[in-house]
């Protein structure tokens, strides 16, 4: 005899999401994390150019307007 039956649907994760709006939940999650990373990476890079702009002319102030960075933060990369 030869089981007829069907498997509509086979899941090996178990932690994978079962319907779309968990799926676009955890979606929106993993983005929320990486702009946050983005974000981070955006400001290092800033901050890697503050030695040489200030090597240029540029005061702290000038430097932390043109970065859109807070001022305290581009003195304590100046120390």
């Amino acid at each position: 005899m030869v089981n007829s039956g069907q498997i509509e649907k086979l899941n090996f994760c178990p932690n994978s999401p079962q319907y779309p709006e968990n799926l676009a939940m955890d979606n929106s999650d993993i983005i929320e994390t990486e702009n946050l990373l983005i974000e981070e990476k955006l400001k290092e890079a800033k901050l890697e150019t503050v030695p040489r702009l200030v090597q240029v002319g540029l005061t702290a102030e000038q430097i932390a307007q043109a970065l859109d960075l807070p001022l305290s933060l581009i003195l304590e990369t100046l120390r």
